[in-house]
């Protein structure tokens, strides 16, 4: 990660855009990690913008975010076993939001968080030109959201 890290602050992360479809990106997301929500009895449900528009990103970077928020609402949700992720368009581009009802975590938490790992995915979030925000409390959850731009200001790749 911290090899990642340094990757992306020197701009040597290499970009490869194309056309999303962020709607069957998403679906195939949810579909990857729909066993392993099942095996520890959890509903993952989705609601998506019918008219979600189409990016121009790197549909590699937003799979390995996806893949490191979904994996982490699995593995901490625990009381009520639902993941609740849902996507719409904004002026910037598309927001998604995964809320699970996990055991959430508190301030001191989150910077432990920031020192490993999470630090990582804020930072291929900014490469892709996104924003993450993260509301938590202690035994009350979790939501992460997302915003994934229409075009990412990075056009050129290294």
């Amino acid at each position: 990660e911290l090899l990642d890290i340094s990757k992306i602050e020197s701009g040597q992360v290499q970009m490869s855009k194309e056309l999303t479809n962020m709607r069957d990106l998403l679906k195939e997301e949810v579909m990857i990690f729909q066993a392993q929500a099942h095996q520890k009895n959890i509903d993952m449900h989705v609601e998506s913008d019918i008219h979600l528009r189409e990016i121009y990103c790197d549909p590699d970077k937003i799979k390995e975010v996806m893949d490191n928020l979904l994996n982490n609402a699995i593995k901490y949700t625990r009381e009520v076993p639902e993941i609740n992720i849902t996507t719409y368009n904004t002026t910037e581009g598309i927001m998604i939001e995964i809320k699970d009802n996990g055991i959430g975590f508190a301030p001191a938490a989150l910077e432990h968080s920031e020192r490993n790992g999470l630090s990582n995915m804020r930072s291929r979030i900014a490469e892709i030109g996104g924003e993450i925000h993260i509301d938590s409390a202690t035994g009350r959850g979790t939501t992460i959201s997302i915003r994934v731009p229409v075009d990412s200001p990075r056009r050129s790749s290294k």
